[in-house]
């Protein structure tokens, strides 16, 4: 039975699979100087960084190949209410393999913009109070796009290529509130420098990135129920010292 048992082990060492749980706190107090034309003492949840926890997994399938998956919940401390409109892993949820030649996921994920230039925004580096207001160009990842496969290349001189793709899901509409996303960023090799930029176009915002819910956003909520699409571009860089590599 004893040598049973040794046999077993090494087989198990050697599939190299893991899963990491991890996660983030953030509860503090807040002072507002006119709310409704009064001032106010607020806890809140989510002032440097929103509060969340998740499962990270990789399972080693041998010749550079592996099996990928993320699951990432987002919360409220202040009351234990879900995010994302009340998803239970609504921040990210997907799965997929990674290879040599690059990434595949599918599932729900962040499109290119929030991908490529979460690096160099001030909301995310600051707290949200740095971010355009109301995140307007999804580059704080305010947005999360839902029935998408997304590739990620492997770095090649420095280099990486990001493209997703979301299907709408309406019979006989292949581009009905689709989303389609690129994006590439340039990680110095030779100059200590992070430069990306990316673009993305969402059909039916409303819809395929808000779930039919109007935003409480005052820049672009009157309209977002209205719109056929919105496009977002964006360029950003940083010196390699002032990011997390």
């Amino acid at each position: 039975m004893a040598a049973a048992l040794f046999c077993v082990t090494p087989a198990v060492v050697y599939a190299q699979s893991s899963v990491t749980l991890y996660g983030l706190l953030d509860e503090g107090l807040t002072y507002a100087s006119n709310q409704n034309g009064h001032s106010a003492w607020l806890v809140q949840s989510g002032g440097g960084s929103l509060s969340r926890w998740g499962l990270r997994g990789a399972e080693d399938l041998g010749g550079g190949y592996k099996a990928v998956f993320t699951l990432e919940n987002g919360f409220d401390v202040s009351s234990g209410n879900l995010s994302n409109n009340g998803r239970l892993f609504g921040r990210q949820a997907y799965v997929g393999i990674s290879s040599p030649y690059g990434t595949f996921t599918l599932g729900r994920q962040y499109e290119e913009v929030a991908e490529m230039l979460s690096p160099v925004a001030a909301g995310l580096n600051w707290a949200v109070y740095f971010a355009h207001a109301g995140d307007v160009d999804n580059v704080g990842g305010s947005i999360r796009i839902n029935n998408s496969v997304k590739y990620a290349s492997p770095k090649i001189a420095g280099f990486t290529l990001g493209a997703l793709y979301s299907f709408g899901g309406q019979p006989g509409q292949f581009s009905t509130n689709s989303v389609t996303s690129v994006g590439l960023s340039y990680n110095g090799i030779s100059f200590p420098l992070y430069v990306a930029a990316a673009y993305t176009i969402i059909k039916n915002p409303f819809a395929a990135a808000f779930d039919s819910i109007a935003p409480r956003n005052i820049i672009y909520a009157p309209y977002v129920q209205s719109a056929e699409s919105e496009s977002i571009a964006g360029v950003g860089d940083l010196p390699l010292g002032d990011i997390d590599q």
